[in-house]
């Protein structure tokens, strides 16, 4: 993993409980998103490989944040977190979101399988 400003992290208040939550930050944006447990990030994983040398934009559900869902988003430049309100203004949804560049998917996949491996292992002890 090379020297980056991402910072990835799965959260468990109480250890092997699910949910869990997805902390993602990356230069100064931050977000927490609620994840159904180890089974969220597997599948998110898998998104990932499956699409990673597709071109174009693919998207996932990956989580919530209070009653809005977090979609994950893969294409050709970037990947983001996306919180989905369920707010328009003018016919326009309202959104909040973090991109990240695509070089650093690598970066992102070892850090999710890397948190996703003391999860299980954590959860097994």
């Amino acid at each position: 993993m090379t020297d980056t400003p991402l910072d990835l992290q799965l959260l468990h208040p109480k250890e092997g409980a699910s949910p869990i939550f997805l902390s993602v930050g990356y230069g100064n944006a931050h977000i927490v998103t609620e994840v159904d447990g180890a089974q969220a990030i597997e599948r998110i994983l898998a998104f990932i490989f499956a699409h990673r040398e597709q071109r174009g934009m693919h998207w996932t559900h990956a989580g919530h944040f209070a009653s809005s869902p977090v979609t994950f988003t893969l294409n050709d430049d970037w990947l983001a977190l996306i919180i989905d309100s369920h707010l328009t203004v003018d016919g326009v949804g309202q959104s909040a979101g973090m991109h990240i560049p695509r070089e650093l998917l690598d970066d992102f996949t070892d850090a999710l399988a890397r948190e996703h491996r003391k999860f299980v292992e954590g959860k097994a002890a």
